[in-house]
């Protein structure tokens, strides 16, 4: 056990990984930071805005996390999964849960209607659906080209 430590810590860190690894954790203590009733990290203006904008176009706006974060990256995670592209799948998918926890926590608030929490699911789903779609057109030539998240997959090919 004490050579593999050994190793493990002797392995050069390269500078993609480090960077990566620092946002996601940033990105994380974001999350956590954000949650809760009264959360220790207030609200942008730019998602007041857009908040607002929801609110105006939409009959209940759904929650920021689930539409911008959530459901776009378990959408573009599927679709890899399903072409075969499953490199980045599984991360996809792991970031995709935070929408469906936030699906979960929208319908354990029992003082809203369970008529509205479906509606306020519905349009999450479809907005991120959508942005997910779009993303995964936008980065169609990514995909096609070279490794573009094949992983596993390309070596059975």
């Amino acid at each position: 056990m004490r050579e593999r430590l050994r190793a493990f810590f002797s392995e050069p860190i390269r500078v993609g990984a480090l960077i990566l690894g620092v946002v996601a954790i940033v990105a994380l203590a974001m999350a956590l930071a954000r949650t809760g009733n009264e959360p220790g990290v207030g609200v942008s203006g730019v998602e007041l805005k857009l908040r607002s904008l929801l609110d105006r176009f939409l009959p209940i706006r759904p929650r920021t996390k689930e539409f911008l974060v959530g459901h776009p990256a378990m959408f573009i995670a599927l679709a890899l999964a399903f072409m075969g592209r499953r490199k980045w799948a599984a991360p996809l998918l792991v970031v995709g849960a935070i929408g469906q926890v936030s699906l979960l926590n929208t319908f354990c608030h029992i003082h809203t209607p369970i008529r509205l929490s479906i509606i306020r699911a519905v349009c999450g789903l479809v907005i991120g659906a959508a942005i997910g779609a779009a993303a995964l057109l936008a980065g169609r030539r990514w995909i096609e080209r070279g490794d573009g998240g094949q992983g596993i997959s390309a070596a059975h090919e």
